[in-house]
Order: C-alpha cells, then structure tokens, then sequence
C-alpha cells in the first residue's frame, strides 16, 4: 500500500516526463479565468448525454475572448475505453468582433489504475474547425491526466495534467497546456466541482497564459 504522500510524489515524477517536452515559461504572460458547466440531458448505462458551456475571460478575467457551446456524447465501450463526440459552436474574440467558428470533435480515452490509488487517463482527440471566409483547419490533441482519490474530506480528488496540440496543415505542435494541480469537490445529487491551475504555452509567439478554471456539472 502506498501512503497518498507517496502517491503524489510518483504522480509528479510521471507528470514531469512530459514536462520536459514543453517549453520553459517565458517573460510575456497573461492572467485569464475560465468558467465551464456540463448539464446531464440524458444517461442509460454507459451512454450519456451533455450540453457543454463555456465562458473564457482574459486580462487577469475582465474581457471575454471566447464562447464555447454545444452538445456532447460519451460511451464507455470498455472498462478502460470511453468513446466521445461533439459539435460545438465557438465564438472567439477576432479584433473588435466575434468569429463564429463551428467544431465538431471525436475522441478516445484510455484509462486504468496504476496504482493501488493513482489512476491514469489518456485522451486523443480530433477537431474540425469550419470558419467562414476562411480555409477549414483540423487539429490534434493529445492529453494524460493523473488523479488520487481523496479519502475522508470534502475533496473528491487530486489531479495533475499535460496537453499536447498538433496542427497536421502546418505538421508543427502549436500550444502546449500544463495542469500542475487540479481539485474535484464533493458535492451532493450528482453534482461536482473542479478548480484548477493551468500553464497555456503558446509556441508561435512565445506568450504563457496563466489560468484558473472553475468547471461545474450536475
């Protein structure tokens, strides 16, 4: 048995693996807040349905940049298997006006224990970004997540993550998204409540935004 001190440690050394892939945080930096929630439409045994919403605020969260919404589905085909999809319709702040830009998205997540308490998730997906006047673009991205289940406390659990995105147009990694410490919250009626820090780098113009998130579901 491992104590949950050990726990994090071995979490960390693993995080910090694909920390060493990602570029060093620079000078340029900018505060932003994100705010998201996920409404349950409808779940029978390992589908479910969501409305997914997003708000994204810059300037250390006083301007709203960006709007996500849109529906969502998940299947677990196996215990170590969660198949997803999407279509969400962005409004992304583009000089003094919105773009709106449509996105459907497929993903797959892998995920099993490690530990006796560390459990690992690995998620890839793919996106269509369909803009108009503008040429369609596709994007890769490829993320790894480690929890700990909290045992006795008000925190459901500890979690710590790394993404990496890949444009294949352009064949580069255009932005890299650091997780070093992230908290679920219990909360009652199937109800639950994240926080978490977020690096954001940036590899075309070198900038690192540094977010908090605030996600809710019931």
């Amino acid at each position: 048995m491992f104590s949950p001190v050990q726990l994090i440690k071995t979490a960390y050394r693993l995080l910090l693996v694909t920390v060493c892939f990602s570029l060093p945080i620079l000078a340029q930096s900018d505060g932003q807040l994100w705010l998201s929630t996920s409404k349950r439409l409808y779940s029978s045994g390992n589908l479910s349905f969501k409305f997914y919403g997003e708000t994204r605020l810059l300037d250390d969260g006083t301007d709203a940049f960006g709007h996500f919404f849109g529906p969502t589905v998940s299947y677990r085909a196996k215990p170590w298997l969660t198949l997803g999809g999407a279509v969400k319709m962005i409004h992304f702040k583009s000089a003094d006006n919105f773009a709106k830009i449509r996105r459907p998205e497929v993903q797959a997540t892998i995920h099993f224990k490690l530990l006796d308490r560390l459990s690992y998730s690995h998620r890839n997906r793919y996106e269509y970004f369909s803009r108009e006047g503008r040429d369609d673009t596709e994007r890769l991205r490829s993320r790894i997540n480690f929890s700990i289940p909290l045992r006795n406390s008000s925190i459901s659990k500890i979690y710590f993550g790394n993404e990496f995105f890949y444009r294949p147009d352009t064949g580069s990694w255009e932005l890299n998204r650091l997780v070093p410490i992230g908290l679920t919250f219990k909360l009652p009626r199937k109800q639950s409540l994240s926080l978490f820090y977020m690096i954001e780098h940036i590899r075309r113009n070198s900038l690192d935004n540094h977010t908090l998130g605030v996600s809710y579901s019931f």
